[in-house]
Order: C-alpha cells, then sequence, then structure tokens
C-alpha cells in the first residue's frame, strides 16, 4: 500500500536491497574484527543474516531502477533514516548498484528469462 510519501514505486525493493548491503558489511565486520580476516568455518555465523536477507533482495532487484527513478525527497529521508548516512555515501551506492545488477543477472539465469531493456 502506497503512503501519502511515496510515489508510484515506492521503496520497498531499494529498502530491502540496503539492507542486504548493510548486513552483509557487518558480518564482514564481526568476522575480521578478531584476527584481520574472514576464516571459514569460523566466521560462517556471521554470515547467516546476509544469506537471509540477500535472496529477497536479488528477487526484487529488477524493480529498484522503477523505484530509484521515482525516488523523491521524503523516500530519500525514509531511507537516511533507516539505514544512516551510507545512503549518501557513494561506496555503498557502488556496491548497491553492482549488487542489483548482479542480482538482476541472477534472476535471469535462474528462472531463464531475459529482461528487457
Amino acid at each position: 500500500m502506497k503512503t501519502a510519501n511515496e510515489n508510484q514505486y515506492g521503496i520497498k525493493e531499494t529498502s530491502e536491497m540496503f539492507d542486504a548491503v548493510i548486513s552483509t558489511k557487518k558480518a564482514y565486520e564481526s568476522s575480521v574484527a578478531d584476527n584481520g580476516k574472514v576464516d571459514f568455518p569460523n566466521d560462517v555465523l556471521n554470515f547467516i543474516d546476509p544469506l537471509t536477507k540477500l535472496p529477497t533482495a536479488i528477487n526484487g532487484a529488477d524493480k529498484i531502477p522503477k523505484e530509484l527513478g521515482d525516488l523523491n525527497q521524503a523516500e530519500i529521508e525514509q531511507l537516511a533514516e533507516k539505514f544512516g548516512d551510507v545512503v549518501y555515501d557513494e561506496r555503498y551506492q557502488r556496491a548497491f548498484y553492482g549488487l542489483v545488477i548482479a542480482g538482476d543477472a541472477i534472476k535471469e539465469i535462474v528462472t531463464g528469462e531475459k529482461q528487457v531493456a
């Protein structure tokens, strides 16, 4: 359901992708805190949360460009309120867009469908 501050597409998929990116960063930080590296199997538990969030984020990745194209200031503020200043951080944006592209490609491979540009 669309709120008064949302445009046509909202920010659901965008929010899920940011959540996956931030969860992955937290998992990495937790893993390297003890010895400076990700050490499997010792650090595998740190990655459970991102591994549960990535499939949902990837599944909706194809909708993110429409959401971003329809983004208004209120939605940007909602994202910033939920995720903090990372919403404005260029490094996170690059990671975010990379995951969107990868997610869309993975979805095409898995479903056998080809997205029309």
